[in-house]
């Protein structure tokens, strides 16, 4: 049997080509598989945090189609227990199933935290006739609704005077009715991609 020579020992040039030419191939496809990954990675977690601000957008707009026309006397004068502002907004509602006592619960949407961690919460208690204007967010249960808002405005859509057409305000205040409409619009970072989510809500809606 003949074998190499000690001359003839180690690998071929054409051998070294091969040996160089697979593992541009495997390293070729261990980058892409690692590439791959990390897209679907990325693509996960985006779908995580949209799906978080869509949750978010849902449990506001269902809070406001249960909106009801509760009235509380305060100061002697029997008011709508209705108060939206620009960045919060305190309304009565049917609780779901209604639950609560008497069927419904009073409601505060708003922001909370300081600047630059501010938060979207929702506070709630059992409505009371009695005590309705005096409410205070620390005497409510809270729940977060969304982290780390960058903005959060509210306007509202109805009849403000009866001699003019609805038009959209960015307050509602001591007015004798609900507005028809209500519109949110929130932003929100995300692994570093910027959800601007507008929502229009309808009171009384589905």
């Amino acid at each position: 049997m003949r074998t190499r020579s000690a001359r003839q020992a180690g690998f071929t040039l054409l051998e070294l080509l091969i040996a160089l030419t697979l593992l541009i191939l495997i390293t070729g496809a261990v980058v892409g598989g690692l590439g791959i990954g990390r897209r679907a990675w990325e693509t996960t977690r985006a779908d995580e945090s949209r799906g978080e601000v869509e949750a978010t957008a849902r449990s506001l707009s269902e809070w406001v189609s249960r909106a009801y026309p509760a009235i509380a006397v305060e100061s002697q004068v029997a008011r709508l227990v209705f108060t939206g502002r620009r960045e919060s907004l305190a309304f009565v509602a049917l609780s779901e199933g209604e639950a609560q006592r008497g069927g419904l619960v009073q409601v505060e949407i708003g922001l909370d935290g300081p600047a630059g961690k501010r938060a979207l919460n929702i506070w709630s208690k059992v409505f009371r006739v009695e005590s309705a204007w005096a409410a205070r967010r620390a005497e409510m249960n809270a729940a977060l609704a969304l982290a780390d808002i960058s903005s959060f405005e509210i306007s509202y859509f109805g009849i403000v005077d009866p001699q003019r057409p609805q038009e959209w305000r960015d307050d509602w205040i001591d007015r004798d009715r609900l507005p028809e409409l209500i519109a949110f619009r929130f932003v929100a970072m995300r692994q570093g991609r910027r959800f601007d989510i507008p929502l229009i809500a309808r009171i009384g809606g589905p």
